[in-house]
Protein backbone atom coordinates (compact mmCIF):
# COMPACT_ATOMS: atom_id res chain seq x y z
CA UNK A 1 0.00 0.00 0.00
CA UNK A 2 1.22 3.44 -0.62
CA UNK A 3 2.07 5.68 2.07
CA UNK A 4 2.39 9.41 2.25
CA UNK A 5 5.42 10.64 4.77
CA UNK A 6 5.05 14.37 5.70
CA UNK A 7 8.44 15.90 5.69
CA UNK A 8 6.67 20.03 5.97
CA UNK A 9 2.91 19.96 6.87
CA UNK A 10 2.49 23.46 6.42
CA UNK A 11 1.06 25.95 8.15
CA UNK A 12 -2.73 24.52 8.05
CA UNK A 13 -3.04 21.10 6.71
CA UNK A 14 -6.18 19.39 6.99
CA UNK A 15 -8.02 16.00 5.92
CA UNK A 16 -11.53 16.87 4.23
CA UNK A 17 -14.22 15.72 2.09
CA UNK A 18 -17.86 16.98 1.12
CA UNK A 19 -18.45 17.04 5.27
CA UNK A 20 -21.02 15.05 8.13
CA UNK A 21 -24.24 15.69 7.81
CA UNK A 22 -27.26 14.38 9.94
CA UNK A 23 -25.31 15.73 13.07
CA UNK A 24 -26.42 18.82 13.93
CA UNK A 25 -28.85 18.09 16.48
CA UNK A 26 -25.58 16.93 18.65
CA UNK A 27 -23.93 20.38 17.75
CA UNK A 28 -21.67 18.36 15.40
CA UNK A 29 -21.43 20.76 12.69
CA UNK A 30 -20.56 19.95 8.82
CA UNK A 31 -16.91 20.97 8.50
CA UNK A 32 -15.71 19.82 5.17
CA UNK A 33 -14.17 21.64 2.35
CA UNK A 34 -14.00 25.38 2.33
CA UNK A 35 -13.89 25.42 -1.51
CA UNK A 36 -16.04 22.67 -2.40
CA UNK A 37 -15.38 23.36 -5.79
CA UNK A 38 -11.90 23.13 -5.98
CA UNK A 39 -12.13 19.34 -3.73
CA UNK A 40 -14.76 17.99 -6.11
CA UNK A 41 -12.35 19.07 -9.34
CA UNK A 42 -9.74 17.98 -7.87
CA UNK A 43 -11.06 13.90 -7.26
CA UNK A 44 -12.78 14.04 -10.69
CA UNK A 45 -8.91 14.45 -12.72
CA UNK A 46 -8.20 11.53 -10.66
CA UNK A 47 -11.07 9.14 -11.30
CA UNK A 48 -12.27 9.12 -7.83
CA UNK A 49 -15.97 9.84 -6.33
CA UNK A 50 -16.41 13.78 -6.15
CA UNK A 51 -16.67 13.43 -2.51
CA UNK A 52 -13.79 11.18 -1.71
CA UNK A 53 -11.51 13.03 1.00
CA UNK A 54 -8.59 15.41 0.01
CA UNK A 55 -6.06 17.44 1.67
CA UNK A 56 -7.00 21.04 1.98
CA UNK A 57 -3.76 23.48 2.41
CA UNK A 58 -4.43 26.40 3.59
CA UNK A 59 -1.55 29.48 2.68
CA UNK A 60 1.31 27.91 2.00
CA UNK A 61 1.06 23.47 1.09
CA UNK A 62 2.92 20.50 2.71
CA UNK A 63 5.96 18.84 1.47
CA UNK A 64 5.40 14.75 1.43
CA UNK A 65 7.45 11.50 0.02
CA UNK A 66 5.88 8.73 -1.69
CA UNK A 67 6.48 5.26 -0.56
CA UNK A 68 4.95 4.00 -3.49
CA UNK A 69 3.23 4.95 -6.72
CA UNK A 70 0.15 7.47 -6.75
CA UNK A 71 -1.71 9.10 -9.10
CA UNK A 72 -2.49 12.86 -7.36
CA UNK A 73 -4.46 16.38 -8.67
CA UNK A 74 -3.81 19.62 -6.93
CA UNK A 75 -6.28 22.31 -7.13
CA UNK A 76 -7.72 25.27 -5.84
CA UNK A 77 -5.13 28.58 -4.85
CA UNK A 78 -2.12 29.30 -6.85
CA UNK A 79 0.84 27.28 -5.39
CA UNK A 80 3.76 26.39 -7.26
CA UNK A 81 3.84 22.25 -7.13
CA UNK A 82 7.09 20.53 -7.68
CA UNK A 83 7.58 16.73 -8.29
CA UNK A 84 11.76 16.01 -7.20
CA UNK A 85 12.42 19.93 -7.75
CA UNK A 86 10.75 20.21 -11.17
CA UNK A 87 7.51 22.50 -11.62
CA UNK A 88 4.26 20.21 -12.49
CA UNK A 89 0.48 21.42 -13.49
CA UNK A 90 -1.88 21.90 -10.79
CA UNK A 91 -5.52 21.46 -12.43
CA UNK A 92 -4.75 18.26 -14.35
CA UNK A 93 -3.35 14.91 -13.22
CA UNK A 94 -0.28 14.14 -12.08
CA UNK A 95 1.86 10.52 -11.25
CA UNK A 96 4.62 10.28 -8.98
CA UNK A 97 6.74 7.37 -8.57
CA UNK A 98 7.79 5.08 -5.42
CA UNK A 99 10.09 8.00 -3.20
CA UNK A 100 9.10 10.57 -5.59
CA UNK A 101 9.43 13.90 -3.25
CA UNK A 102 5.84 16.64 -4.13
CA UNK A 103 6.07 20.23 -2.69
CA UNK A 104 3.16 22.59 -2.58
CA UNK A 105 4.11 26.34 -2.14
CA UNK A 106 3.15 29.44 -0.81
CA UNK A 107 -0.17 30.74 -2.28
CA UNK A 108 0.33 33.62 -5.00
CA UNK A 109 -3.42 34.21 -5.65
CA UNK A 110 -6.00 32.24 -3.16
CA UNK A 111 -6.13 30.48 0.08
CA UNK A 112 -6.86 26.95 0.02
CA UNK A 113 -5.36 24.16 -2.15
CA UNK A 114 -6.79 20.83 -2.24
CA UNK A 115 -4.50 17.13 -3.14
CA UNK A 116 -6.77 14.28 -4.65
CA UNK A 117 -5.08 11.05 -4.47
CA UNK A 118 -6.21 8.10 -6.60
CA UNK A 119 -8.55 5.87 -4.76
CA UNK A 120 -8.27 8.26 -1.59
CA UNK A 121 -6.88 8.63 1.76
CA UNK A 122 -6.63 5.76 4.48
CA UNK A 123 -8.30 7.48 7.13
CA UNK A 124 -11.19 6.72 9.35
CA UNK A 125 -14.99 7.65 9.07
CA UNK A 126 -16.69 9.10 12.14
CA UNK A 127 -20.37 10.41 11.71
CA UNK A 128 -20.19 9.45 7.70
CA UNK A 129 -17.36 11.86 7.06
CA UNK A 130 -13.84 11.96 7.13
CA UNK A 131 -13.88 15.39 7.51
CA UNK A 132 -11.44 16.97 10.15
CA UNK A 133 -13.48 19.11 13.03
CA UNK A 134 -10.31 20.68 14.36
CA UNK A 135 -12.36 22.69 17.65
CA UNK A 136 -13.63 18.93 18.81
CA UNK A 137 -10.41 16.93 17.81
CA UNK A 138 -11.56 14.05 15.61
CA UNK A 139 -12.52 13.04 12.38
CA UNK A 140 -9.53 13.15 9.59
CA UNK A 141 -6.04 11.94 10.76
CA UNK A 142 -6.10 11.78 14.56
CA UNK A 143 -8.77 14.85 14.83
CA UNK A 144 -5.76 17.39 13.98
CA UNK A 145 -4.23 19.06 11.52
CA UNK A 146 -1.25 17.43 10.27
CA UNK A 147 2.05 17.24 11.58
CA UNK A 148 6.05 16.60 9.89
CA UNK A 149 6.26 12.50 10.48
CA UNK A 150 2.57 11.86 10.11
CA UNK A 151 2.73 8.63 7.37
CA UNK A 152 -0.84 8.57 5.75
CA UNK A 153 -1.41 5.65 4.13
CA UNK A 154 -3.71 5.93 0.63
CA UNK A 155 -6.72 3.64 0.25
CA UNK A 156 -5.80 1.61 -3.03
CA UNK A 157 -3.21 0.38 -5.59
CA UNK A 158 -1.53 2.08 -8.14
CA UNK A 159 -3.66 3.34 -10.74
CA UNK A 160 -4.00 1.05 -13.68
CA UNK A 161 -1.71 1.13 -16.85
CA UNK A 162 -2.42 3.86 -19.19
CA UNK A 163 -4.54 6.06 -16.60
CA UNK A 164 -6.05 8.94 -18.64
CA UNK A 165 -4.48 12.03 -18.34
CA UNK A 166 -7.35 14.33 -17.53
CA UNK A 167 -6.78 18.35 -17.17
CA UNK A 168 -9.13 21.91 -16.82
CA UNK A 169 -8.11 24.02 -19.80
CA UNK A 170 -6.55 27.25 -18.65
CA UNK A 171 -9.16 29.24 -19.35
CA UNK A 172 -12.00 27.10 -17.34
CA UNK A 173 -9.74 27.36 -14.50
CA UNK A 174 -11.10 29.79 -11.49
CA UNK A 175 -8.83 32.91 -10.78
CA UNK A 176 -8.69 34.19 -7.56
CA UNK A 177 -9.22 38.31 -7.52
CA UNK A 178 -8.33 40.40 -4.74
CA UNK A 179 -12.14 41.54 -5.16
CA UNK A 180 -15.19 39.17 -5.22
CA UNK A 181 -18.90 39.33 -5.86
CA UNK A 182 -21.23 36.56 -4.03
CA UNK A 183 -24.80 36.48 -4.33
CA UNK A 184 -27.27 36.81 -1.05
CA UNK A 185 -30.74 35.85 -0.09
CA UNK A 186 -32.02 38.19 2.28
CA UNK A 187 -33.00 37.12 5.53
CA UNK A 188 -36.32 36.30 7.37
CA UNK A 189 -34.69 39.17 10.25
CA UNK A 190 -33.46 41.72 7.63
CA UNK A 191 -36.32 44.00 9.94
CA UNK A 192 -34.12 43.81 12.60
CA UNK A 193 -31.83 45.80 10.66
CA UNK A 194 -32.24 49.82 9.88
CA UNK A 195 -33.14 50.26 6.14
CA UNK A 196 -30.12 52.37 5.20
CA UNK A 197 -28.02 49.25 6.78
CA UNK A 198 -29.79 46.95 3.93
CA UNK A 199 -28.83 48.91 1.46
CA UNK A 200 -25.60 49.87 2.36
CA UNK A 201 -24.96 45.72 2.43
CA UNK A 202 -25.82 45.09 -0.91
CA UNK A 203 -23.91 48.46 -2.03
CA UNK A 204 -20.95 48.85 0.01
CA UNK A 205 -17.73 46.13 -0.19
CA UNK A 206 -15.95 44.90 2.96
CA UNK A 207 -12.54 43.54 3.68
CA UNK A 208 -11.88 40.19 4.77
CA UNK A 209 -10.33 40.58 8.63
CA UNK A 210 -6.98 38.54 9.00
CA UNK A 211 -9.68 37.26 12.34
CA UNK A 212 -11.36 34.75 9.92
CA UNK A 213 -11.19 31.25 9.77
CA UNK A 214 -12.88 27.76 8.73
CA UNK A 215 -15.44 28.71 11.26
CA UNK A 216 -16.16 32.52 9.41
CA UNK A 217 -15.32 35.07 6.96
CA UNK A 218 -15.19 38.01 9.01
CA UNK A 219 -15.50 41.08 7.65
CA UNK A 220 -14.25 44.55 8.45
CA UNK A 221 -16.37 47.95 6.86
CA UNK A 222 -18.81 50.36 7.93
CA UNK A 223 -21.03 48.74 10.72
CA UNK A 224 -24.79 48.12 9.83
CA UNK A 225 -27.05 49.10 12.88
CA UNK A 226 -29.52 46.88 14.56
CA UNK A 227 -32.93 48.24 15.37
CA UNK A 228 -33.35 46.54 18.85
CA UNK A 229 -30.17 45.06 19.20
CA UNK A 230 -28.27 42.11 17.82
CA UNK A 231 -29.22 39.21 20.05
CA UNK A 232 -31.99 36.68 19.39
CA UNK A 233 -33.22 33.32 20.46
CA UNK A 234 -30.86 30.86 19.49
CA UNK A 235 -32.07 29.03 16.53
CA UNK A 236 -30.13 27.05 13.67
CA UNK A 237 -27.51 28.55 11.39
CA UNK A 238 -26.29 27.12 7.87
CA UNK A 239 -22.96 27.92 5.68
CA UNK A 240 -23.17 30.50 4.56
CA UNK A 241 -25.33 32.24 7.13
CA UNK A 242 -24.80 36.01 7.59
CA UNK A 243 -24.53 36.75 10.99
CA UNK A 244 -24.21 40.43 12.43
CA UNK A 245 -23.25 40.68 16.21
CA UNK A 246 -23.40 43.57 18.26
CA UNK A 247 -20.39 45.25 16.57
CA UNK A 248 -22.28 45.73 13.17
CA UNK A 249 -19.38 43.80 11.42
CA UNK A 250 -20.78 40.39 9.42
CA UNK A 251 -19.92 37.32 9.92
CA UNK A 252 -20.09 34.70 7.05
CA UNK A 253 -20.49 31.54 8.25
CA UNK A 254 -18.09 28.65 6.94
CA UNK A 255 -17.66 25.07 7.27
CA UNK A 256 -16.98 24.67 10.68
CA UNK A 257 -19.42 27.09 11.58
CA UNK A 258 -21.97 25.95 14.83
CA UNK A 259 -25.28 24.93 14.64
CA UNK A 260 -27.00 27.58 16.09
CA UNK A 261 -26.81 31.02 17.01
CA UNK A 262 -27.95 34.15 18.79
CA UNK A 263 -27.11 37.11 16.41
CA UNK A 264 -29.08 38.78 13.96
CA UNK A 265 -29.06 37.36 10.20
CA UNK A 266 -28.94 39.49 7.75
CA UNK A 267 -28.67 37.00 4.51
CA UNK A 268 -27.81 33.89 3.50
CA UNK A 269 -24.98 33.97 0.52
CA UNK A 270 -26.18 31.04 -1.60
CA UNK A 271 -24.05 27.81 -2.02
CA UNK A 272 -22.77 28.20 -5.86
CA UNK A 273 -20.48 31.18 -4.69
CA UNK A 274 -19.38 29.71 -1.29
CA UNK A 275 -16.49 28.72 -2.61
CA UNK A 276 -15.14 32.32 -3.97
CA UNK A 277 -15.38 32.82 0.31
CA UNK A 278 -13.34 29.46 1.20
CA UNK A 279 -10.08 31.31 -1.30
CA UNK A 280 -10.86 34.66 0.22
CA UNK A 281 -7.49 35.91 1.92
CA UNK A 282 -7.36 39.03 4.41
CA UNK A 283 -7.50 41.99 2.51
CA UNK A 284 -10.12 40.99 -0.33
CA UNK A 285 -12.93 43.05 -1.11
CA UNK A 286 -16.03 41.16 -0.96
CA UNK A 287 -19.24 42.59 -2.30
CA UNK A 288 -22.83 41.10 -1.98
CA UNK A 289 -25.39 41.07 -4.49
CA UNK A 290 -29.27 40.70 -4.11
CA UNK A 291 -30.91 37.27 -5.48
CA UNK A 292 -33.81 35.14 -5.20
CA UNK A 293 -34.32 31.84 -3.92
CA UNK A 294 -35.32 30.76 -7.57
CA UNK A 295 -31.92 32.77 -8.72
CA UNK A 296 -29.76 30.37 -6.13
CA UNK A 297 -31.71 27.13 -7.35
CA UNK A 298 -30.43 28.18 -10.83
CA UNK A 299 -27.02 28.63 -9.80
CA UNK A 300 -26.54 25.58 -8.20
CA UNK A 301 -27.89 23.75 -11.43
CA UNK A 302 -25.34 25.48 -13.36
CA UNK A 303 -22.17 25.11 -11.34
CA UNK A 304 -23.60 21.20 -11.27
CA UNK A 305 -23.55 20.97 -14.58
CA UNK A 306 -20.07 23.34 -15.19
CA UNK A 307 -18.39 21.60 -12.95
CA UNK A 308 -18.05 17.98 -14.65
CA UNK A 309 -18.00 19.84 -18.04
CA UNK A 310 -15.37 21.61 -17.50
CA UNK A 311 -12.81 18.06 -17.50
CA UNK A 312 -11.14 17.54 -20.31
CA UNK A 313 -8.78 14.74 -21.75
CA UNK A 314 -5.71 16.41 -21.90
CA UNK A 315 -4.51 16.87 -25.83
CA UNK A 316 -1.98 13.66 -26.97
CA UNK A 317 -1.09 12.64 -23.32
CA UNK A 318 -1.87 9.46 -21.37
CA UNK A 319 -0.49 8.63 -17.89
CA UNK A 320 3.06 6.96 -17.36
CA UNK A 321 2.59 4.10 -16.55
CA UNK A 322 5.54 1.61 -15.50
CA UNK A 323 5.72 -1.53 -16.98
CA UNK A 324 8.07 -4.38 -16.09
CA UNK A 325 10.38 -5.88 -18.68
CA UNK A 326 12.42 -9.25 -17.35
CA UNK A 327 15.94 -8.48 -18.00
CA UNK A 328 15.82 -4.72 -19.20
CA UNK A 329 17.86 -2.27 -17.10
CA UNK A 330 15.51 0.57 -18.41
CA UNK A 331 11.84 1.62 -17.90
CA UNK A 332 8.99 1.74 -20.65
CA UNK A 333 6.31 3.94 -20.67
CA UNK A 334 3.15 3.74 -22.78
CA UNK A 335 1.60 7.23 -24.18
CA UNK A 336 -0.46 8.16 -26.63
CA UNK A 337 0.36 10.67 -29.79
CA UNK A 338 -2.12 11.37 -32.14
CA UNK A 339 -4.42 8.85 -31.16
CA UNK A 340 -1.71 6.43 -31.72
CA UNK A 341 -0.40 4.42 -28.27
CA UNK A 342 3.24 3.96 -28.24
CA UNK A 343 5.52 1.97 -25.97
CA UNK A 344 8.74 4.06 -24.95
CA UNK A 345 11.97 2.96 -23.82
CA UNK A 346 14.32 4.54 -21.18
CA UNK A 347 17.43 3.14 -21.14
CA UNK A 348 20.00 3.75 -18.05
CA UNK A 349 23.26 4.68 -19.04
Amino acid sequence: MTEMLLRDSGPFTTVQDLGRFGSQSRGVPPAGAADRDALETANLLVGNDRSEACLECTLRGPEFELAGPAAFAVCGADMEVLINGAAVSRWETLYAEDGDVVTIGTALAGLRCYIAFAGGLEVPIILGSRSTYTRAGFGGWEGRALRPGDRIPLRTHPPAHGMPCLAVPEDLRPDYPDEISVRAVPSHETGRFKPDSVQRFYREPYTVSPKSDRMGCRLDGIPLEHTRGADIVSSGVQTGTVQVPGDGRPIVLLADRQTTGGYTRIAHVIQADLSRLGQARPGCRVRFVRATVEEAQAAWRNRERELTARIRLRPQAMMPAEISIPGAPGRRFRVSVGGRTYDVEIAET
